[in-house]
């Protein structure tokens, strides 16, 4: 897998988009990424990445939310929903 350069937000059926600039550059607030997920956010490792973080919603398979296969692909197991993949430290 290549690396994963800057920060990319990852939504289901629309394949990959940048996420708009923070104010902070990298680092993005919970009320950001809560509104990039659709919910509360969980935090879970990207496989090989290990610089890298991805954010999904927390109640994504209560949900009954679609699995993404863009960025199930990315972070090397199934996930749900809209994700955010971003720079490990890139919450605040």
């Amino acid at each position: 897998m290549n690396s994963l350069l800057g920060t990319r937000y990852l939504a289901c059926g629309k394949g990959y988009e940048f996420l708009p600039d923070s104010n902070q550059g990298t680092v993005y607030s919970l009320k950001q990424l809560q509104e990039a997920v659709g919910g509360y956010i969980e935090v879970l490792p990207v496989h090989g990445q290990p610089n890298m973080i991805a954010v999904v919603n927390e109640e994504g398979r209560l949900r009954d939310l679609p699995v993404n296969p863009t960025a199930s692909r990315i972070v090397g197991y199934e996930v749900v929903g809209d994700v955010a993949i971003i720079p490990r430290g890139g919450l605040e």
